[in-house]
Order: C-alpha cells, then sequence, then structure tokens
C-alpha cells in the first residue's frame, strides 16, 4: 500500500505541472497583414508632352501654309510645261520650292531636337524609339516635294502629326 500511495502521490504531483503549463493562445483574429503601400506617384513628364504637343502645333501650322504654296507651285510648273511663264516665275517657283524644303527640314530639326528630349528619359524608351518614324516621314516628305510629289509629301506630313500623336498618347 505504500507504494500504491507514492505511486498516486508522484501522479499527484506531476499533474498539476502539466496541467499548469503554457499552451499557445489562438486568437480568434486572423493575422494583420500590412498596409498596402501606395503606389509610387507617376513620374511627371508634362514638359516632354508639352514639347510634343508643341510640335505637333509646328506640323500642323505649316501643313496649313504647305497647302498654299503648293497650289501655287503646282500651277507654275503646269504653266512652266506650256511655255507660258516668265524666267522671273520660274525662278520664283525655285525659290518657294527650296523654302518649302528648307521649312520640312527646320521641322525635321525641330522633331530631332525632341528625340533627344525623349532620349534624355529612361521612361520614355518606347516613345523615343516610335518617334523615328516621323522623322522617316517627314524625310520622306521632303524627298517627294524635291521631286515635285506635292500631295504625297502633304499625306507624308499628316502622317507624321499622327504618329506624334501616338506618342503624345504614349507619353500621358
Amino acid at each position: 500500500m505504500k507504494r500504491a500511495f507514492v505511486a498516486i502521490l508522484a501522479l499527484l504531483l506531476v499533474l498539476p505541472i502539466t496541467g499548469l503549463a503554457q499552451k499557445k493562445k489562438r486568437s480568434s483574429t486572423p493575422a494583420r497583414k500590412p498596409a498596402p503601400t501606395a503606389p509610387p506617384p507617376a513620374p511627371d513628364t508634362r514638359m516632354e508632352a508639352t514639347q510634343v504637343a508643341d510640335t505637333i502645333k509646328s506640323l500642323s501650322r505649316f501643313i496649313f501654309l504647305y497647302g498654299k504654296i503648293v497650289n501655287g507651285l503646282e500651277v507654275a510648273e503646269e504653266q512652266n510645261k506650256k511655255g507660258r511663264v516668265a524666267p522671273r516665275v520660274i525662278e520664283q517657283n525655285v525659290e518657294n520650292k527650296n523654302g518649302v524644303i528648307n521649312g520640312i527640314g527646320g521641322l525635321k530639326a525641330q522633331v530631332d531636337k525632341l528625340g533627344q528630349v525623349l532620349q534624355a528619359n529612361p521612361r520614355l524608351q518606347v516613345p523615343y524609339i516610335n518617334l523615328a518614324g516621323v522623322t522617316q516621314k517627314i524625310t520622306e516628305a521632303q524627298d517627294l516635294v524635291r521631286n515635285n510629289q506635292y500631295d504625297d509629301a502633304g499625306r507624308s506630313l499628316v502622317t507624321a502629326i499622327e504618329r506624334l500623336t501616338d506618342i503624345l498618347m504614349q507619353i500621358k
């Protein structure tokens, strides 16, 4: 009986100790997730967008004037083919044509300058790459004017404006 008493006593001593052991509390609320961070602010590309818009305006003004000048060039060339034009008119026609070619060259220089601005911003590399198509169309227009293909040159300039508009949308 002594043995049984010692065994029960030992058992009673052990049981309360295990009953007092700490249990991991389980909370009824789920673990907290970190608060979502606000997305980084969009890069400020207003300056670049403004320069693209200014280039579009310059091209548009040029096309407006181009239409009027080209009408005079075409009439003078037609008269020249028929032999009804004075030498001074032929000379003036050549000067006007060279003025148009130089004007297109000025537009190309403006687009090239815009390209430098876009290239300087690492976030605008896609619009910069797309600007090559604009330059190509302007160069094409110059060549077409040299070859007296005025309507095709005008279409090429309109396509350049369309591509610039697409670039403006990529920037915004």
